[in-house]
């Protein structure tokens, strides 16, 4: 049969006696899933011991794939995290969160947003003016799927960055500023050994952070900052977690650098 215009979502999780050890999920033209899936089981065959692998490849129709742009990128190079969270606490007053949900924002990623402390599979949505968390089921969280780039523009992407790691990030976090209601997205990784994070919107790009975290540290996730006004709790998660998105490059695509000696805040 012919592929042309057939997508699939493919998704990979492997666990240890019941435990997630790691995962996967790409969204890629039908033509492409045989080397995705064997990228996906290496993945977890290089994760270490797991008694359970899942693969699954769900088919979707060209028809209904929607696309967003693909945000522009600024890398800032700071000293440490201390540096860091003052600039990305910087970039979200600036696009108008309030003081509060800022500080409780970092205060949940840096002890594990889970209401039990710990780390938590999605992500926190808050009220960018109270602080309040809105997230449907705060212990799962909402988990952003089915998004990728065209091949070609993901390889495009992954030549001019750092990781694999900063490209996935970018995809999904350039879908999350597509929604109306968002208005900043701030997040870092629960790897011990990986410092960056970000701040991310539809007004002002991907703003990456050379360190957001302590090395060793082994908390973080996302906060997706909402207008509570706008949310719809319902439609929006279902398009986060469930609508299918391509992220579509420009051919003007921005990646750049700002040194650590240029302080304050962004232009």
């Amino acid at each position: 049969m012919d592929d042309a215009g057939r997508w699939a979502s493919v998704r990979m999780r492997a666990s240890w006696r019941g435990r997630h050890v790691s995962g996967g999920e790409r969204l890629v033209p039908r033509a492409h899933v045989t080397t995705t899936a064997s990228r996906l089981l290496a993945r977890a065959a290089s994760a270490g011991h797991t008694d359970r692998v899942t693969l699954t490849v769900d088919e979707i129709s060209a028809g209904a794939l929607v696309t967003a742009p693909a945000l522009d990128v600024r890398t800032v190079c700071v000293a440490d995290p201390t540096e860091g969270r003052a600039l990305a606490t910087a970039a979200l007053r600036d696009l108008g969160v309030a003081e509060y949900p800022c500080g409780a924002a970092m205060s949940l990623l840096a002890s594990g947003p889970s209401p039990n402390g710990g780390p938590m599979r999605g992500a926190v949505i808050m009220d960018h003016l109270s602080g309040s968390r809105l997230e449907p089921n705060s212990e799962r969280g909402v988990r952003v799927s089915r998004v990728d780039m065209q091949p070609e523009d993901r390889a495009r992407v992954r030549a001019l960055a750092a990781s694999e790691r900063f490209v996935d990030a970018l995809i999904l976090a350039s879908k999350v500023a597509s929604l109306g209601c968002v208005i900043a997205d701030l997040g870092w990784s629960d790897d011990p050994e990986y410092t960056p994070g970000y701040v991310a919107s539809a007004a002002r790009g991907y703003e990456r952070f050379t360190h957001l975290k302590d090395t060793g540290s082994p908390f973080g996730g996302r906060v997706y900052f909402v207008d509570a006004a706008t949310f719809d709790a319902a439609a929006d998660v279902a398009r986060l977690e469930a609508q299918p998105t391509v992220i579509a490059l420009s051919e003007g695509l921005r990646l750049e650098t700002v040194p650590v000696e240029i302080p304050g805040r962004f232009v």
